[in-house]
């Protein structure tokens, strides 16, 4: 079984904030998953799909016969410290997928989309959790979800 288009855009999107030169410490995954925030060390990044929509609102062309879609992807950034110590890390990983918008040639288009922090106020390790998600524009056949080989 080939993989999907979503999967090697995950993969993709995973191996670029994977890249050498990242922060000492850094963990990626792109399982949701992730290790108890109970380390001072703490510095990690999952990457995940959220929701893979139509993005074609034309009329249909006979010459085109693929489907034009737009998936979000989250890249979720867990940090030891406050929100604004976590703000480096999101920062970095941006920067870091903006090195190749096209993801290999995978990715048509990619936006930045909403970013949503979260916390627990009453833990007894100060840990931050900003998600990330951005929009990445891509083509597919429409009679499969699989990459063709």
């Amino acid at each position: 079984m080939a993989d999907t288009h979503v999967k090697q855009i995950v993969e993709e999107i995973a191996a670029l904030v994977n890249a050498t030169g990242k922060p000492e410490g850094l963990t990626v995954s792109t399982s949701r998953t992730h290790p108890t925030p109970s380390s001072e060390q703490l510095k990690h990044i999952i990457v995940y799909p959220v929701r893979d929509t139509d993005a074609d609102n034309s009329p249909r062309n006979r010459v085109f016969h693929g489907s034009h879609r737009q998936l979000a992807v989250a890249i979720e950034c867990l940090t030891a410290g406050t929100d604004m110590d976590n703000e480096q890390l999101r920062s970095w990983a941006y920067g870091q997928l903006m090195t190749d918008p096209s993801l290999g040639g995978k990715a048509l288009n990619i936006e930045e989309g909403d970013t949503n922090w979260e916390g627990e106020s009453d833990s007894k390790t100060d840990y931050s959790l900003a998600a990330l998600e951005v929009l990445v524009e891509y083509v597919r056949p429409r009679n499969t979800l699989e990459v063709e080989e």
